[in-house]
């Protein structure tokens, strides 16, 4: 797994990669490494980031900084 714990419910997307978010085991997690996965950002330890830090939308995955609402799909971020 790319990240040490689960994401929050109904992210689509990886707020620190980019890369899209796997159900396991009745969670969501980030599946992304750096060498598996469609991710933006390859990284092999993906951060379960805050709204207030986040990289990417959560809802689309296109590049985002921090808490302000998305450019490419009009969401606001999900808490926290």
């Amino acid at each position: 797994m790319a990240t040490q714990q689960a994401v929050n419910g109904g992210s689509q997307f990886c707020r620190d990669c980019g890369g899209p978010i796997q159900p396991q085991g009745g969670l969501s997690w980030c599946t992304n490494t750096t060498t598996n996965g469609i991710q933006q950002d390859p990284k092999d330890v993906c951060q379960n980031l805050t709204k207030r830090d986040r990289q990417f939308c959560e809802h689309c995955g296109n590049p985002v900084v921090g808490p302000v609402q998305c450019g490419s799909c009009h969401q606001p971020p999900t808490n926290p």
